[in-house]
């Protein structure tokens, strides 16, 4: 298994283990999954993530995020962490142009195109 693979592997698993304690579905997995197959270049070279939440992150899952994404992307990156109280639940986060939004508002979002098509 490649190293990237095993960085991959952990921020799903660290990511997972968050939706959990948040109760939210392991329906958001497969998500998460496909999502990080599409890590652009930009968020190879970029060293700063933009993270928002619901909540106010404590300093711990600050560093815990921070640490699963520079474990990911093979450098340190730093996190800007921002309130958005329009996610409803999960988190968004951005390196570069590559995203990973697990909120609830995107699930949301995301069914509402599927069902008017």
């Amino acid at each position: 298994m490649s190293s990237l693979a095993k960085d991959a592997r952990y921020f799903v698993d660290g990511v997972t283990k968050y939706l959990q304690q948040q109760g939210t579905s392991d329906a958001m997995l497969p998500k998460v999954t496909a999502a990080l197959h599409k890590i652009s270049s930009s968020a190879g070279t970029e060293k700063t993530a933009r993270v928002e939440s619901v909540v106010v992150l404590t300093p711990r899952e600050k560093t815990e995020i921070s640490r699963l994404l520079s474990r990911l992307l093979t450098h340190t990156v730093i996190i800007e962490c921002k309130f958005n109280k329009e996610l409803i639940g999960g988190l968004r986060i951005a390196v570069g142009d590559w995203i990973v939004d697990t909120s609830l508002r995107g699930q949301i979002d995301t069914m509402k195109e599927q069902l008017t098509i």
